[in-house]
């Protein structure tokens, strides 16, 4: 553990019940945080780890809001359970320092890009390139698909294999959704070419082979971060010797002795 924020350093309001969501921005010194309050209204706090200051950026959201990032279009993506909202704001996170909005004080801010309705919407989770949204809605038990360049949600609606599903992870090939009331984990098929997800199976927690109960939350570890962790690790490793090439003696040519010619 390398640091614990109570809730009240938040300073957000007295009444906050929960955090509900967390994203890290690309550059490491902030992060945005979506809380609840009184299980009426909830928001989300901008956080730098530096300073340990915050302020509120939006606090009219519903109850458990959840929060994902587009690399594709720099926008951040909050979805509401109980108003039904997709919430799509920009605050400029990868672009220049023009490009980031600040106020009179030099206060980061948000703009509200738009806003969309889905039903019950519990979870929220980016692909990898940034180009769609999954949204998972824990009431319906259905996954709704966000289309960045089309700017609006799909009429593919993808019903998840087992009811009351948690969390989502997209792995760029896969989508993996748990299921804390069945104690499970279902695994999707994202092709390519189509971001609709295809049912693969359903693993069972009791099957694995560690001790796991009532999965809530999972993650992902890229292969671009593994490969840069193993890189990491080789360079702290001693450089080995090389070995020298063996020594190779020269092999004499054979000697011949004259075979005398036959007497008649």
């Amino acid at each position: 553990v390398i640091k614990t924020i109570p809730l009240d350093n938040l300073l957000i309001s007295d009444n906050i019940e929960k955090v509900t969501d967390i994203f890290v921005d690309p550059s490491g010194d902030s992060a945005s945080i979506t809380y609840q309050i009184d299980d009426t209204s909830g928001g989300v706090v901008k956080y730098y780890l530096q300073d340990e200051s915050n302020y509120v950026i939006d606090n009219t959201m519903g109850t458990n809001p959840m929060i994902a990032w587009s690399l594709r279009t720099d926008n951040i993506y909050v979805v509401s359970e109980s108003d039904d909202s997709l919430r799509i704001l920009y605050i400029g996170l990868i672009g220049s320092e023009d490009d980031i909005l600040t106020d009179d004080d030099g206060f980061l801010e948000w703009k509200l890009v738009s806003t969309q309705t889905v039903s019950s919407p519990s979870h929220i989770v980016s692909s990898p390139d940034g180009s769609y949204m999954y949204i998972l809605s824990k009431q319906t038990g259905q996954i709704y698909i966000y289309s960045i360049d089309e700017e609006r949600i799909s009429k593919d609606v993808v019903k998840t294999q087992i009811n009351n599903p948690g969390r989502m992870v997209h792995t760029g090939s896969r989508l993996f959704v748990t299921h804390p009331d069945d104690n499970a984990v279902s695994i999707y098929e994202i092709r390519a070419d189509d971001p609709i997800p295809r049912a693969i199976t359903t693993t069972l927690a009791n099957d694995l082979d560690v001790t796991l109960s009532d999965p809530f939350g999972i993650a992902y570890f890229t292969p671009n971060s593994m490969t840069s962790s193993l890189r990491c690790v080789a360079s702290l490793l001693p450089t080995p010797a090389p070995t020298p090439a063996p020594t190779l003696e020269p092999t004499p040519a054979p000697t011949f002795e004259p075979t005398p010619a036959p007497t008649l």
